[in-house]
């Protein structure tokens, strides 16, 4: 439960941080994006230090049960996820640089 209000705490500041350094413009999708990569990235570093302490040797999940298997899955849907949004970011990128291309 402490790990989803961080993540959530996280999520809110970086939105915030973000609407008041940089109000809407046309990049907000973009940046959107990026700090969905950078959230994900740290799911994926926060799941890789769940996995490894949790299905270590002397962890509570280290004989296979629902622990093992849900740690496990939670991590792997998270890699998920960050191949997910680097995709979105690299074609927004190519698109951004496309539409650059076009008006000059």
């Amino acid at each position: 439960a402490f790990t989803g209000m961080f993540v959530s705490g996280l999520i809110a500041l970086i939105r915030i941080l973000g609407d008041v350094c940089c109000p809407r413009s046309p990049s907000s999708k973009s940046r959107t994006t990026h700090s969905e990569l950078i959230l994900s990235v740290f799911l994926v570093l926060l799941f890789g230090v769940a996995v490894a302490l949790i299905t270590g040797i002397g962890g509570p999940g280290q004989s296979v049960g629902d622990m093992y298997y849900a740690t496990w899955l939670a991590f792997l849907v998270a890699i998920g996820l960050v191949m997910k949004c680097f995709e979105q970011v690299r074609a927004e990128d190519q698109m951004q640089a496309a539409l650059a291309a076009d008006h000059i």
